[in-house]
């Protein structure tokens, strides 16, 4: 992934083409230029709950690892070769349990 990238639809627009169930409250606007911890939609798939539904909230843009002391590491983990992130301590544990759908447009 680049470090930077586009979000041309609102949260609304994303609702319909993703096939969203839950929208959550405050999401940000469009952004021609999404950078490292400004604040995306995202797409959540909650397969343990009955029926199972697909949410769209916001959060920032980067990865901070559970053993990072300070959260600033998220400006600079937003970046993995799918090759390695199963190799790599700091990609290891997200892939495996807090995985996301990024709606973005390089």
């Amino acid at each position: 992934m680049c470090g930077r990238f586009v979000v041309a639809a609102s949260g609304s627009e994303l609702v319909g083409v993703l096939r969203v169930d839950l929208e959550g409250d405050d999401l940000p606007g469009p952004s021609f230029n999404v950078a490292p911890t400004d604040r995306v939609a995202i797409v959540l798939d909650s397969a343990k709950t009955e029926p199972p539904t697909r949410r769209l909230e916001a959060a920032r843009w980067g990865l901070v690892p559970a053993w990072a002391k300070d959260p600033s590491i998220g400006a600079k983990a937003f970046n993995a070769r799918s090759e390695e992130v199963e190799d790599k301590p700091m990609f290891r544990q997200a892939l495996i349990k807090r995985r996301a759908v990024i709606p973005a447009y390089r």
